[in-house]
């Protein structure tokens, strides 16, 4: 749908003359030209035949070789029907991962089903793999551009890339092609949510369920909403368990479950349903994120914590939550170096938060004292908690103190910061492993 195509050639306007041979040829021949057309006139009939006969020798000829060219012989592929089933049962029991593959070797036999292109790129935001998704959904949008489906899962992708605003229009285009998706409506919601638009939010959602009252995503979103907004916690659980009744698979769902049963003390319920998800899914990053923190902070157990951070890590070495949790973990751990490489790669990737700042100072100060690099990532760090929509003191406390430890003062940090790149630049003083 969104090929390029190369601007037409257009020939350089040509000098013109004021006298051209061409005129010179025209009186010549024209005569000649009239005189031959009035003699075939008058031996119409006798030349008629062969005439008749070689157009239309020339017809049949051009005739077989566009139909040649418009119809070429296919080439016979495999009966998809077999896989597509087996897709659709790994789909149903959870098993996202299996289901994707293959879901994907599928897809160049039905390249326009936009179920299957949907479900590849739910999966994948499932899987924790948003960029991965948000290409998947534009290939939905690029099967059927009609679809509503397809431009509601654009929307939810481009949500979990940070882009809500744009996870809005793609839900509204959703809703111009099908004004009753309570699917695209929900979807909406949570683009709303996410753009910090709670009361539409919140209002859009309960339309959601208005228009389908067994609409998992409505009730997803809803448990969201009810969950880190309202802080109904109760009636989030309500929400996520009916969800997970009309759409068991719901990884998403599961894991946010268990950050509610983290949140009220339930720390064994979130590792036991954690563990059941990556058992299905081994490779899911928010399932191991979300169990390495439980281990670590509700069971104290550093050592597997940071063999699933590292598993994170590995799986996807851009992961921005996998990568500041392992360096966490290695830095209580007393693994000064290694914290400083994992917090090092994190800044490198352009981080805007101002946690992962204040983490990577205090590593350059822990492993070699190095109050030049810290303060570089101090006063970036203090300008990215200032401008944001909910400054948080305790924070700004920090980076002001350890400004003030290096030297240096809050009252030095001005707009012009350091790119991330020279942030990320090996220090004189880099430790060794």
């Amino acid at each position: 749908m969104y090929l390029r195509t190369p601007k037409r050639y257009r020939p350089g306007r040509r000098k013109r003359h004021l006298f051209s041979m061409r005129w010179l040829w025209l009186w010549v021949l024209t005569p000649i030209v009239a005189f031959g057309g009035w003699q075939i006139y008058q031996q119409r009939d006798t030349l008629r035949p062969p005439v008749e006969q070689a157009i239309g020798n020339v017809v049949e000829a051009i005739g077989g070789g566009i139909a040649t060219a418009v119809a070429p012989t296919s080439t016979p592929r495999a009966d998809p029907s077999d896989r597509l089933a087996a897709a659709e049962g790994a789909w149903t029991t959870g098993a996202i991962e299996e289901a994707i593959d293959a879901y994907e070797e599928v897809l160049p036999d039905v390249p326009n089903d936009v179920n299957v292109h949907y479900r590849v790129a739910l999966g994948l935001l499932m899987d924790g793999r948003d960029a991965d998704g948000l290409e998947a959904a534009e290939g939905a949008v690029n099967a059927n551009p009609y679809s509503a489906d397809a431009w509601a899962i654009r929307s939810f992708a481009l949500t979990e890339n940070l882009r809500p605003e744009e996870g809005i229009s793609s839900a509204l285009q959703a809703l111009n092609l099908d004004r009753e998706s309570a699917r695209a409506t929900a979807y909406l919601a949570y683009a709303y949510f996410e753009a910090n638009q709670i009361d539409r939010a919140e209002t859009t959602v309960d339309r959601a369920l208005e228009l389908n009252p067994e609409s998992p995503e409505a009730y997803f979103v809803r448990g969201y909403i009810n969950h880190y907004s309202r802080f109904l916690l109760d009636d989030a659980r309500e929400d996520y368990l009916t969800a997970l009744q009309y759409a068991p698979n719901m990884i998403d769902v599961q894991i946010n479950l268990s950050w509610l049963d983290w949140a009220v003390s339930n720390y064994e319920d979130a590792r036991t349903r954690l563990l059941s998800l990556i058992e299905l899914n081994p490779n899911n990053l928010d399932a191991l994120y979300a169990l390495g923190f439980v281990t670590y902070q509700a069971f104290g157990e550093p050592q597997q914590a940071l063999d699933l951070m590292e598993r994170c890590v590995g799986i996807d070495p851009e992961n921005r939550a996998c990568l500041y949790y392992l360096g966490n973990i290695q830095r209580g751990l007393n693994l000064n170096a290694e914290a400083l490489e994992t917090y090092r790669s994190l800044i490198a990737l352009g981080t805007e938060d101002p946690r992962h700042y204040l983490a990577a100072a205090r590593a350059y100060l822990d492993s070699a004292g190095d109050c030049r690099s810290a303060v570089d990532l101090l006063q970036r760090g203090l300008t990215l908690e200032r401008s944001s929509d909910a400054p948080d003191v305790d924070r700004m406390a920090s980076f002001e103190e350890l400004l003030q430890t290096c030297g240096s003062s809050a009252a030095d940090v001005s707009d012009g910061t350091p790119e991330a790149e020279d942030l990320a630049a090996t220090p004189e003083s880099t430790p060794q492993n």
